[in-house]
């Protein structure tokens, strides 16, 4: 009798009981979840990093000696801001002296029109040669061809003093500075390092085995290591076919919302991938799985009512996780309860007993 006033009971479904294993007078209390039937999504977990949509390595585009340099690592720009200058003394002077020529050059050509305006009315009147008349037109003609010349030789020295000043072609950062002042470079001489941060990229090296199920509708969130567990948004943009023959991989860029433009440039990060099955599998939470000391995976399935209500452990085989479970592909059935809290140190065999519905 004394035995007997020592049962628990338990609520299961509604229905108050007792629940006791065979040989065990301890009943443990469990939190239980049934297993069920869920979309097949598969998460891929693929690190990467972000790169910049614009980056230029940055050279002079003539041969001089540094004279300033605007910018230093790190410094901000926007485009059309002047970075690096070359000494441009000669430069001017050449410029100078183009524009000399083109102004005797079109001194020359209205002194040579002054000459044919002058005979015209004594050509008409035949007081003056036709053929000297000619000889005259004949000069202005290569006047203006001089001229032409000229101003090209002009336009040549001013486009020639203008590349003494490297500028920014996109808004950034300057990333590495190369030169400094009194350094003399050449035509194509890297001098500094300009990276773009308006608008950047994911990038992460997918498997093989990824190519044909990722599309552009694959649904994929980022999250970065500075920003902690935060995620952000993303969607794929591009997958580039060719695939590295050592690694088996190919390149898959991802377009992240960026709003408070916190993305730089060589940041690392996750890339998180819902690939979409074909059918149904059976899951359940991640906290039923219990591992087993030879690297097996086992769950504690509940069984049985009222006072039989007992958990026994069960080995199965996991597939690939969701977003908040686990596929189960043998061992187990839709519809079947397993504990997810207490099963810790539970018995084979062993009575649980379950929250009253409704409690917490």
């Amino acid at each position: 009798m004394l035995r007997k006033m020592m049962l628990l009971g338990v609520t299961i479904g509604g229905t108050a009981g007792t629940a006791l294993s065979a040989g065990d007078s301890h009943v443990a209390p469990v939190e239980v979840a049934v297993a069920r039937l869920e979309k097949s999504v598969e998460i891929v977990e693929l690190t990467g990093s972000v790169t910049a949509d614009q980056q230029a390595s940055l050279s002079a585009r003539t041969v001089g000696l540094v004279e300033k340099v605007a910018v230093d690592a790190g410094s901000e720009v926007k485009r059309g801001d002047h970075l690096l200058v070359l000494d441009r003394s000669l430069a001017r002077l050449a410029v100078k002296k183009a524009e000399t020529n083109v102004l005797t050059a079109e001194t020359r050509l209205a002194e040579a029109q002054r000459l044919v305006d002058e005979v015209k009315t004594l050509v008409k009147r035949g007081g003056f040669p036709a053929s000297d008349a000619k000889a005259r037109q004949s000069v202005i003609e290569v006047r203006e061809a001089e001229l032409a010349g000229l101003e090209i030789a002009a336009a040549e020295q001013a486009e020639i003093l203008d590349r003494h000043v490297l500028v920014a072609p996109f808004d950034g950062v300057i990333v590495r500075k190369l030169t400094e002042v009194g350094e003399w470079v050449e035509t194509g001489d890297p001098v500094l390092e300009l990276v773009g941060t308006k608008k950047v990229w994911f990038d992460v090296r997918a498997p093989q085995e990824l190519a044909p199920v990722l599309t552009d509708d694959t649904e994929v969130v980022v999250t970065l290591d500075l920003r902690g567990a935060e995620p952000l948004q993303a969607r794929v943009v591009a997958r580039v076919p060719f695939k590295d023959s050592v690694s088996r991989t190919f390149l898959v860029r991802l377009q992240v919302e960026n709003p408070d433009a916190e993305m730089l440039p060589g940041t690392s990060g996750m890339a998180r991938f819902l690939i979409a099955g074909d059918a149904p599998v059976v899951t359940v939470p991640r906290d039923a799985l219990v591992r087993q000391p030879d690297g097996s995976t086992a769950v504690w399935v509940v069984s049985g009512e009222g006072a039989g209500t007992v958990a026994k452990q069960r080995r199965v085989e996991t597939g690939h996780k969701l977003q908040a479970s686990v596929v189960i592909e043998t061992g187990l059935s839709e519809g079947e309860t397993v504990v997810i809290k207490g099963n810790e140190a539970l018995r084979n065999g062993q009575a649980v007993k379950l929250p009253t519905p409704g409690k917490s």
